[in-house]
């Protein structure tokens, strides 16, 4: 069995762009520059939308793009979601039918 320590110091010196850090951490795909830009980008749009307000037609405000580590947790989502789905149809007999 590998030494935990060992392999947390390991984990704690690799870059952060490095391809094993990505794959554990999503969040990590983008870099500092790039969440700047996706909050200047976002507030932009928010800017735009609250000036441009129009009370007879009304334009949903803007939502946020969503990053690497929201786009991986919302797929873990559906993963857990899809694997609940498959358990429960078993476990009531319907796991040849679609719904």
């Amino acid at each position: 069995m590998p030494d935990l320590r060992r392999m947390a110091l390991l984990w704690a010196q690799l870059p952060a762009e490095s391809r094993t850090a990505r794959m554990q951490a999503p969040t990590l795909e983008w870099q500092t520059g790039d969440y700047l830009l996706w909050q200047i980008e976002f507030q932009l749009r928010n800017l735009i939308w609250a000036l441009t307000y129009d009370k007879k037609h009304p334009v949903p405000k803007p939502k946020p793009i969503q990053t690497p580590g929201q786009l991986a947790e919302a797929q873990r989502k559906r993963d857990h979601a899809l694997a609940a789905k498959e358990q429960i149809d078993k476990l009531l007999g319907l796991e040849g039918m679609n719904g």
